[in-house]
């Protein structure tokens, strides 16, 4: 399957470094294989693979799996539980433990892997924050006073910019490439045609932007592309 790691990440409520590292992580352990490398804007395609367990392993599963993984992802996905700005993942494994009915330190402990302090620490500040409960609008005030409110909307936000830029930067490559194009050095048709900034998502990138900022020296400069894209995207939903 098609595996983008930001999408990946967004599902998953990680960064979208952290989904990558993951998808390594089990590359390399053997649970799954690259069948074909990212291209462009293309993601990688990865497939599952047949892990032969070792029966003569002594060492139990620390992390031991949840029963629905689709329960879990839907737990998972909150503001209240992203890192930084709201509680963690750890914070989400215990919590999504107690409300699949693990509500004993012992029954946590085995759910999770985590250790009985761990969890009991955990379990105080979920008492304390008032977060013992499956109510997700009690979760939502939390994460309004914690400031993670909108974290998983912002993060999608900066992942549509990192596409677009990058679209925005193949277009460009595509047009130094053509021979005989036409050389104009004045301002853009984004900067003097206000009907262009209304162009629908699928209208070409330079159409929508203009050229490809670049610095004095020449290079490329990739954070203000990344700032006109936004520019252009707030421009757009507020018409």
């Amino acid at each position: 399957m098609n595996i983008d790691v930001r999408r990946l990440a967004e599902a998953a409520n990680v960064h979208a470094a952290t989904a990558s590292r993951a998808l390594h992580r089990l590359q390399a352990e053997g649970w799954i294989r690259r069948v074909a490398e990212a291209q462009g804007t293309e993601s990688a395609t990865w497939e599952l693979a047949h892990v032969a367990f070792d029966t003569a392993a002594t060492q139990g599963e620390t992390r031991p799996p949840f029963a629905s993984s689709t329960l879990r992802l839907h737990h998972a996905h909150h503001d209240i539980w992203v890192w930084r700005e709201g509680l963690g993942g750890i914070a989400e494994r215990i919590h999504a433990a107690w409300q699949g009915g693990h509500v004993s330190v012992i029954g946590l402990v085995s759910a999770t892997g985590y250790s009985s302090r761990c969890v009991r620490a955990w379990l105080r500040y979920f008492r304390e924050l008032n977060l013992l409960t499956p109510s997700r609008d009690r979760w939502d005030e939390v994460a309004v006073a914690f400031g993670s409110y909108g974290a998983m909307v912002r993060r999608a936000q900066s992942h549509l910019v990192d596409r677009l830029v990058r679209d925005w930067w193949d277009e460009e490559l595509s047009w130094r490439k053509q021979r005989g194009k036409r050389r104009y050095r004045g301002p853009g048709r984004v900067a003097t045609d206000p009907q262009a900034i209304a162009l629908p998502i699928a209208a070409p990138s330079r159409t929508r932007y203009g050229r490809f900022p670049t610095r004095p020296n020449g290079k490329v400069d990739y954070p203000l592309a990344r700032s006109l894209v936004r520019s252009h995207m707030q421009t757009s939903n507020a018409a």
